[in-house]
């Protein structure tokens, strides 16, 4: 007999047999599942469940100073790099400071554009006048030389003279001969008187040549004077049209801007790291002070529990035990005990715990935790 030949009610029919099959793939499913529950359930009643709440680290953005909040560019649960914009600042008392120092720096550099061509107009003049007094010296330098060449030749020509009249006054032949008229010649009161004369303008031309030599040393030194006056006098025109005052004054109004502009650019709140942005604290249009929290950034990648345990359980926990943890969404995981503050927290009055309790901080171990929203709760259980 063949398949075909099998009556349909046969009990030994195919659509029976996967149908068993069936029912006894789910009994074994749900025989395991029940198993799981059961071994959970047995490993949990010797624990305490506590609440827990999932946090990371938070990196705080202060105020660095008294501003209107003009813009917030980006919102809660962002995820941000270093370098984004947070917020924008306005501040108008600096922004008219600004304007001012830029509205001086304008009016300091059209004084100095001033200053400059007055002092331009002023050493030419100067230069004309030291120039021409230059010119007038040499020429008095170049005449006084010639005088004083004039006079030493002079000099020159009467002390030849005088030599001459002391060789020629009487001869070599007449000096053997005696003659009656011998002293009336050497003896004649004419050869003495122009010898005195002689004598005479041999030094006034001697003396006037001294006296032309030391004008022409007075007139050297008038030129030095003039000379370095030359060399200096660009400067001292400049000092004296207020050029490097004003020059001055111009450096000082740009380092004062350059550091108000630097401080106009840190109204831009920019995130110091990565994160997700966290509570932002004031809104569009409010004052904040320097040093108020602006943004809370969260380190998304470094998340964490803190779990209130009351003290009398916190005593049998050790830095690096193991908890079990359970999400949302029964997600069961394992954390280690990380921290355990030596101070408590004081129990209120209006709980019905009259036991302090530590705040227990947890971080991950083994199997990554979900990814929830920071402030999520967290169910701890910790053995008794």
């Amino acid at each position: 007999m063949t398949s075909m030949d099998v009556p349909a009610g046969s009990a030994n029919s195919p659509a029976k047999m996967v149908s068993s099959r069936r029912r006894l793939l789910m009994l074994c499913t749900a025989s395991l599942a029940a198993g799981i529950g059961v071994a959970k359930w047995l490993d949990l009643r010797g624990s305490v469940s506590y609440g827990g709440a999932l946090q990371s680290r938070t990196t705080s953005i202060m105020a660095e100073r008294t501003a209107r909040i003009q813009e917030i560019l980006l919102v809660p649960g962002q995820r941000v790099v270093p370098g984004d914009k947070l917020l924008q600042l306005s501040d108008d008392r600096l922004t008219s400071q600004i304007v001012q120092k830029q509205r001086e720096l304008v009016e300091l550099e059209a004084e100095l554009k001033q200053a400059r061509a007055t002092a331009d107009v002023e050493l030419e003049w100067r230069k004309r006048e030291l120039n021409g007094e230059i010119f007038q010296t040499q020429l008095k330098v170049s005449s006084v030389t010639q005088e004083q060449t004039a006079k030493q030749v002079e000099q020159l020509a009467w002390q030849d003279h005088l030599k001459g009249m002391q060789q020629n006054r009487i001869g070599p032949d007449l000096a053997d001969v005696e003659l009656p008229v011998k002293s009336i010649i050497l003896d004649s009161p004419f050869a003495d008187e122009r010898k005195l004369q002689a004598i005479l303008r041999e030094d006034a031309a001697a003396i006037a040549a001294e006296a032309l030599t030391a004008q022409i040393a007075l007139c050297e030194q008038q030129l030095d004077r003039l000379r370095n006056l030359e060399k200096d006098l660009p400067d001292k025109v400049r000092v004296s049209a207020g050029v490097d005052l004003i020059e001055t004054r111009i450096t000082g109004a740009r380092e004062e801007l350059a550091g108000l502009e630097k401080q106009r650019e840190a109204l831009t709140v920019i995130s110091p790291a990565h994160g997700i942005i966290g509570t932002i604290h004031h809104r569009p249009g409010d004052v904040i002070s320097a040093g108020n929290p602006i943004v809370e950034l969260l380190d998304d990648e470094r998340r964490h529990l803190v779990a209130c345990i009351p003290t009398s359980a916190a005593t049998k926990l050790r830095s690096g035990t193991k908890v079990e943890l359970m999400f949302p969404g029964r997600q069961n995981r394992i954390g280690l005990v990380a921290a355990i503050p030596p101070h408590a927290i004081p129990a209120d009055h209006k709980s019905s715990s009259a036991d302090s309790q530590v705040e227990v901080k947890i971080e991950p171990a083994g199997k990554l935790w979900p990814k929830l929203p920071v402030g999520s709760r967290v169910q701890v259980h910790v053995q008794q």
